[in-house]
């Protein structure tokens, strides 16, 4: 009972880190997609 309750906590951290790793370079990629926006600005 208690080894299955640590397994679950465990996988339950990692999911909930995989989902922050993903927001981060969610939020990266918006921004560098916002950048080449402006850049092309900038150019025209």
């Amino acid at each position: 009972m208690q080894a299955k309750s640590v397994k679950e906590r465990e996988c339950l951290r990692e999911r909930s880190v995989s989902m922050q790793e993903r927001s981060v370079s969610e939020s990266m990629q918006e921004k560098s997609m916002y950048e080449r926006e402006i850049s092309m600005k900038d150019r025209s």
